[in-house]
């Protein structure tokens, strides 16, 4: 009598099992497809990309919980883990090469979301994150860095930018704010001569700047781009809700923001696809895209270019330290340019974000 009702518990646990790991499964083939659809269409299924990585870390846990249960039932899983696999690949790189060889003109690139000069989303001047982040790229020896949410705060521009140039060894630079008569800008420099300044803007709000340079008589145009960000104070949504009706407004709040920011990225990528395809030269596209690689933004984007980070990076390609395993920051390449390695540095916590770097032969 006593083994009948362990079974009986026992098909039970595995019957309520196998309901969460169907919607988890449909969740995880959504996240999948979601590259595919234009956020302006269906806004849920851009929600449901952004959760890839946790719903793909749901599924492999029911495919273990089977497993270990003896059932049949972890083919469903192992099933729908096989089809993730393309995605798994833009998020986790098996290259065995830590840095192949081509003949040509190397170039190493340096970009990073500097977080406003202060690692605070508060527009504040921190003195100590300052000059340790421009002590950081003096140590990089880059050819081209480029910077996002670079906050020159009451410092004098030109001064600043002089600094910056005489620290990292760049003798040009070019910048444009991300509203006219701010303090907040992207920021291109270069040990090589820059030509052809521009910038791309999207509701009066600068998510591009882009400019040509001269690489010993190759020309090559290097975008900085900063794409629509989601602005969502991590502390106030990661604290315990005191009530359901809390939760309701967090999850309503939360919604609106995700969906808002990837209809503003889908209209914000098709500037950038023009400015791709009208490039008279080489091209390489950088920056925080603010969108993961199952996001419509990122996939736009993969079909033009090429992405550094799948070509000759190594492990995880997680680039956001406040909400871990999203990879948001890229190195796009185009033709007649070569990667030759991608390293993304995470030990430095003077902002929210790592620095990528990418190394190329023109």
């Amino acid at each position: 009598m006593e083994k009948k009702v362990k079974n009986k518990r026992f098909s039970v646990v595995n019957f309520v099992m196998m309901l969460i790991c169907i919607a988890v499964s449909i969740c995880l083939l959504l996240s999948i497809i979601a590259c595919y659809v234009r956020p302006s269409v269906c806004s849920i299924i851009t929600f449901v990309g952004l959760a890839f990585p946790f719903l793909l870390i749901a599924d492999v846990f029911f495919l273990l919980f089977f497993i270990l249960r003896r059932s049949k039932k972890f083919l469903f899983p192992l099933v729908i883990l096989l089809i993730s696999i393309p995605s798994i690949l833009k998020i986790v790189s098996f290259n065995k090469h830590d840095e192949i060889v081509v003949e040509g003109t190397d170039i190493k690139v340096v970009s990073y979301n500097v977080k406003n000069l202060s690692n605070s989303n508060l527009i504040v001047d921190d003195e100590r994150v300052f000059r340790d982040i421009f002590d950081y790229l003096r140590c990089t020896d880059a050819d081209i860095i480029l910077l996002q949410e670079f906050y020159f705060g009451k410092k004098d521009i030109d001064k600043t930018m002089e600094e910056l140039k005489s620290l990292t060894g760049t003798n040009h630079f070019c910048y444009a704010k991300y509203y006219k008569g701010h303090s907040n800008a992207i920021v291109t420099l270069s040990k090589f001569p820059i030509t052809n300044i521009s910038s791309a803007r999207y509701q009066d709000k600068c998510f591009a700047v882009y400019c040509d340079i001269d690489v010993n008589g190759e020309q090559l145009r290097i975008v900085n781009t900063h794409l629509q960000s989601l602005k969502i104070n991590i502390d106030y949504y990661s604290s315990v809700p005191q009530s359901t009706e809390e939760v309701k407004i967090k999850s309503k709040k939360i919604y609106r923001k995700v969906t808002t920011a990837s209809k503003n990225r889908e209209k914000q990528i098709e500037i950038l696809k023009g400015i791709i395809k009208e490039s008279p030269s080489r091209i390489l596209l950088c920056g925080d895209f603010n969108d993961t690689p199952n996001s419509y933004a990122y996939h736009q984007i993969d079909q033009l270019l090429g992405d550094s980070f799948k070509s000759v990076g190594r492990g995880f390609g997680f680039t956001f330290k406040d909400l871990p395993l999203l990879r948001i920051d890229y190195i796009f390449y185009g033709s007649g340019i070569t990667p030759v390695s991608f390293y993304i540095d995470r030990q430095k916590n003077l902002s929210d974000h790592n620095v990528i770097i990418g190394k190329f032969v023109i």
